[in-house]
């Protein structure tokens, strides 16, 4: 009869159905425990977090924010505040909350986290939605420090020097991407070359051209 009780049996019945992949109601569960105010200290803090991860894996980015943006207020020491953070700008990404996705991330890198390929890539479309070119051009280049064999990385870098005009760091990145061998097509390849033709060295465009299946 006691509401601390009720609360405590809510979150142990959203644990129980949770553990017996009964979503909807594990989560009716968890907001009556968590929505009551009754539970102290870590083990509210715990039970939002189960609330609030549920919410995201349903794919209930609006519902899942809130939580997520109370629980960042007060991180306990045996919790990570990083992934806090980086749920957070995972929410606003499937939102398509651009803004918020960059200020969420700025939070997540103070932590001081090493570089990791999930969050640069959710950094960088945000970048990219808002046309902030200089920092998506930082961002690609930390995501080829972590895969320097993924051409795709290259292509965006090369690409992104080409919208502002910057032929010659676009020229040394494709260039530098040959070099390291990594696994250029034909269409990079005529690019090069034609690169190459405009800072005014044909002899390197000729030897990019030799190199096509298909030349005349």
């Amino acid at each position: 009869s006691r509401e601390y009780d009720q609360a405590f049996v809510a979150r142990m019945l959203g644990i129980f159905y949770w553990q017996n992949e009964r979503v909807k109601p594990a989560i009716k569960q968890l907001e009556i425990a968590v929505n009551s105010g009754l539970l102290k200290d870590e083990q509210a803090w715990q039970t939002r977090k189960m609330l609030a991860d549920m919410l995201l894996n349903e794919q209930q980015f609006s519902k899942a924010l809130p939580h997520y943006y109370d629980l960042s207020k007060a991180v306990p020491k045996t919790q990570k505040a990083h992934d806090i953070w980086l749920r957070i700008a995972q929410s606003h990404y499937q939102l398509s909350q651009w803004n918020k996705v960059l200020s969420a991330m700025a939070r997540y890198e103070k932590l001081g986290q090493p570089d990791e390929m999930a969050p640069l890539s959710i950094k960088l479309s945000a970048e990219l939605e808002l046309k902030k070119w200089g920092p998506a051009t930082g961002t690609i280049k930390r995501l080829i420090a972590i895969e320097p064999e993924r051409v795709e990385w290259w292509r965006q870098l090369v690409a992104l020097y080409l919208r502002v005009d910057d032929d010659k760091r676009a020229l040394d990145s494709l260039a530098l991407a040959k070099l390291q061998g990594v696994a250029l097509n034909q269409d990079d390849l005529r690019l090069l070359a034609q690169l190459y033709g405009k800072r005014g060295i044909p002899e390197r465009a000729a030897k990019v051209l030799g190199e096509l299946d298909d030349i005349n």
